[in-house]
């Protein structure tokens, strides 16, 4: 099959199904976006793979304990905070080469990791280092990408393209975890991870064969650190300031900050609460990855019916809805249990699907473009530099008030961010914005 074709009769349920998840649009006659959508779903599921034998490495071959696979958490964590910087540096480059050099430097560092295991060199500190350094070049790959988007496929198709991209994210949560299992168990976690290692090169091959020229970045003077936080400054002043962004940020950040203290709880609500044993842990899990490719292969046809403020409202609305039957699952009968908690991971996963994919195609839609990076990297620090904040005020929750009424805490501050979006200017916002606005 050639890149961008569209091999499926005009009349075909394939051709009919395509048109309903994109819009209508012809995003799949455009091969530069099937090259970054061919890379960038092989780089997800590799990544899937990876989160499952990263902890299996710690645990299994390294001998972590609760405190050191705390410790190695935190540390994936900790680069998030580079979202302040990294949409500043992404507004200076070409954008296609940040990301054809943050996918080949992450396929390289991880290669290290069956190498030293290989030698028996492979330690938890190499390990967190290695971590540390990949997420931290995820960061800006994250930034870059959202930000390069946009000038691919042009502002009209944003909705279509994000609908694409963020339906086969969901797809790779589903098959990758799979998978990963099935690769440790036939070539150990440290050779599951060689497979994440060729998914980036294999990106990388992808996104270099894009041909659609890039403009080259404004032209500024060398940022010391007076220009750099001025430059942050802006990014950040234009999410705080600006009257949808703003709002959106709050509630995004708020919903995020309650979803960490909810998984912070969950499997210990799970385990100690309801009594479900691992297995039936794993299945209720796993019911979130059907909600996800449903709620973001919808996104655009919710979009289209309720407007945007209905896509962000009520998807805010169902993800707390969904939230709310976790405290609510029986301790017995196992089989009731299991059904509803999977009902809420795919209302939960459904609800944050729909919302994002606006949320993300309003905000690109929004900024201007010598700005994209800065606001895209401003709005994602605060949807994932609140997480460590939520997950420590969720295990506080959970010592003084026991586990089941912290759950509903979460709930309640879920509710709290869809109403302060419900109040805002969000409101008015019945379709998607037509330009980038200042103000």
């Amino acid at each position: 099959m050639t890149a961008g074709a569209d091999v499926a009769p005009p009349g075909s349920w394939a051709a009919r199904l395509r048109r309903r998840f994109t819009a209508g649009s012809d995003i799949w006659q455009r091969p530069d976006f099937v090259r970054l959508w061919i890379g960038q779903t092989t780089s997800l599921t590799g990544s899937q793979v990876t989160a499952v034998a990263l902890p299996l490495i710690a645990v299994d071959q390294l001998h972590a304990g609760a405190h050191a696979m705390g410790v190695l958490t935190a540390v994936g964590r900790l680069p998030y905070l580079l979202y302040l910087v990294a949409g500043v540096g992404v507004d200076r480059f070409r954008r296609r080469r940040l990301l054809l050099g943050t996918d080949l430097a992450r396929g390289s560092l991880l290669l290290l990791l069956p190498v030293l295991s290989a030698v028996h060199l492979l330690s938890l500190w190499t390990l967190g280092a290695v971590l540390c350094v990949v997420v931290a070049l995820s960061v800006w790959f994250d930034t870059a990408y959202m930000s390069y988007l946009p000038a691919l496929v042009g502002r009209q198709r944003l909705l279509a393209a994000n609908t694409v991209m963020e339906s086969s994210s969901s797809t790779t949560q589903i098959v990758g975890p799979s998978l990963g299992g099935l690769l440790v168990s036939a070539f150990t976690a440290p050779g599951a991870v060689l497979v994440d290692c060729f998914s980036f090169f294999f990106s990388a091959f992808w996104l270099n064969r894009i041909e659609q020229p890039e403009p080259r970045p404004e032209a500024r003077a060398r940022p010391g650190l007076r220009l750099l936080a001025a430059e942050i400054g802006q990014g950040v002043g234009f999410v705080a300031r600006h009257r949808i962004l703003g709002p959106l940020a709050l509630a995004i950040g708020l919903s995020n900050a309650a979803w960490a203290a909810e998984l912070t709880l969950h499997v210990l609500y799970l385990v100690h609460d309801v009594g479900l044993p691992p297995w039936l842990i794993g299945i209720t899990l796993a019911a979130a990855g059907p909600g996800a490719l449903l709620g973001s292969a919808t996104a655009g046809r919710v979009q289209r019916r309720f407007g945007v403020r209905g896509a962000v409202i009520g998807g805010l609305t169902v993800f707390a809805l969904g939230t709310l039957l976790v405290p609510l699952a029986p301790h017995r009968p196992e089989f009731a249990a299991t059904l509803l908690l999977m009902l809420a991971a795919a209302t939960m996963a459904l609800g944050g699907q729909a919302c994002a994919v606006n949320v993300l195609t309003t905000r690109q839609l929004l900024a201007p473009e010598h700005l994209l990076g800065r606001v895209n990297s401003s709005f994602r620090l605060v949807g994932l530099g609140v997480t460590p904040l939520g997950a420590l005020a969720g295990g506080a929750l959970g010592t003084a008030l026991g586990l089941r009424p912290a759950l509903f805490a979460t709930v309640a501050v879920m509710l709290l961010a869809a109403l302060i979006a419900a109040v805002s200017p969000v409101r008015h916002l019945r379709d998607l914005p037509t330009g980038p606005d200042a103000s």
